[in-house]
């Protein structure tokens, strides 16, 4: 098995975390509903998107007065629900 280099910080701010750390993380209750990347959604249909890096940029179709259809390039980020999780995992400070 190949061993992995232990948690280092490169130059864009991400973490490398060996196997070991993200078994860890997960184990000790890490998810998207508890990240501090976590950008809570007003729709009820997801709990909302992940903010950890800069957005894609996505095409949105919408209607016109006209009666026609236009397209407009949105922000685009990851949507995910309360149960997820990934590596980057960093825990929301609790209120004091």
């Amino acid at each position: 098995m190949k061993k992995m280099a232990p948690s280092t910080v490169n130059g864009r701010g991400s973490t490398t975390k060996t196997r070991a750390e993200l078994i860890a993380t997960r184990l000790a209750g890490a998810s998207c509903s508890r990240c501090v990347y976590l950008h809570a959604a007003a729709d009820a249909g997801y709990l909302g998107e992940c903010r950890r890096s800069a957005p894609a940029a996505g095409l949105v179709q919408l209607a016109s007065q006209q009666g026609g259809v236009s397209v407009a390039v949105r922000p685009n980020w990851p949507l995910v629900s309360g149960d997820s999780w990934c590596g980057e995992y960093l825990a929301r400070p609790r209120p004091k």
